[in-house]
């Protein structure tokens, strides 16, 4: 099978396991909404990258934190994008204070294991500088940039957004 250019190191490869297979069985979420968009799409980070790179397909248990395993909750006192990993005994713990923290999180716990690294860490907390991240490409909601040089914008057209698989690509690679 051909790879995909679009994921790069998102592509999520078999990886040499390190003692990360045990911690990826099941993940336990309490405090966020499941169905809150970045929630969801973070949980769906952590089931691909953990089928594709360490061949599991994790359970996802809510409200409810399992003996070995991923472990999130929430923590606001971390502060707006932030989030603290660590390892006690057979659990990962990622705390964060709110979704877009959460979804940090994950692509930490992810370049890890796209690392090979072993899941054993110290307590880290990552709290931002900026609490609001964002590329600016001069996009108008027309579909006209400012200072294009390449033909118009992928991210807008008509002045709605435009959400294809080459903008979710381009989301996942920027996140």
């Amino acid at each position: 099978m051909q790879k995909k250019w679009t994921k790069l190191w998102l592509s999520y490869d078999r990886k040499r396991e390190n003692g990360n297979f045990p911690f990826w069985q099941t993940i336990g979420i309490t405090g966020f909404d499941e169905k809150n968009r970045i929630v969801e799409n973070a949980l769906e980070e952590l089931v691909e990258g953990a089928r594709g790179m360490l061949d599991v397909i994790p359970e996802i248990v809510p409200d409810e934190e399992p003996e070995c395993g991923i472990v999130i909750t929430r923590d606001e006192s971390l502060g707006p994008e932030s989030y603290r990993l660590g390892r006690r005994e057979m659990k990962i713990y990622l705390q964060a204070a709110d979704e877009r923290g959460l979804l940090y999180g994950v692509f930490h716990l992810l370049r890890r294991v796209a690392m090979e690294e072993a899941p054993v860490f110290e307590e880290i907390t990552y709290k931002p500088d900026n609490p609001l991240r964002m590329y600016n490409h001069w996009d108008n909601m027309d579909g006209s940039i400012e200072r294009g040089y390449s033909g118009n914008s992928f991210f807008f057209e008509k002045n709605d957004i435009i959400i294809d698989e080459r903008t979710t690509d381009y989301a996942r690679l920027m996140a």
